[in-house]
């Protein structure tokens, strides 16, 4: 859910705008960094994305950009199409998991219907 817009009009997640509230001062003039992050926070709740962004922002302090977003992606990832989010419902899980489920059954039929050799 949408909350807050800024002055481009860009929409944030509440964990985006409490994260880059925080990093807000530590951006460079392209705000290159900030688009990079942007999908990570958008994905945690509040609570996580503060917590992220106040190591992120210690790291960057004293071990430098690089450091802080290469820190950053290790902890909380590139989300793929199984990835669970941190504020998943029990719906969101169950339907989560029916995917999975459906992809395994997809790759037996086939492996099942493949000729042997």
């Amino acid at each position: 859910m949408h909350t807050s817009v800024r002055g481009s009009q860009e929409l944030l997640t509440p964990g985006e705008q409490i994260a880059e509230s925080i990093l807000s001062l530590l951006d460079e003039p392209d705000s290159a960094d900030k688009r990079w992050r942007a999908p990570i926070f958008q994905r945690l709740p509040e609570r996580f994305a503060e917590n992220a962004a106040h190591e992120y922002k210690e790291t960057y302090i004293f071990e430098g950009r690089r450091n802080a977003n290469l820190s950053l992606l290790q902890t909380y990832g590139e989300s793929t199409k199984h990835s669970i989010p941190l504020n998943a419902t029990d719906d969101d899980l169950k339907a989560l998991s029916m995917r999975i489920v459906a992809g395994i059954k997809d790759f037996s039929n086939f492996l099942l219907n493949r000729p042997i050799k």
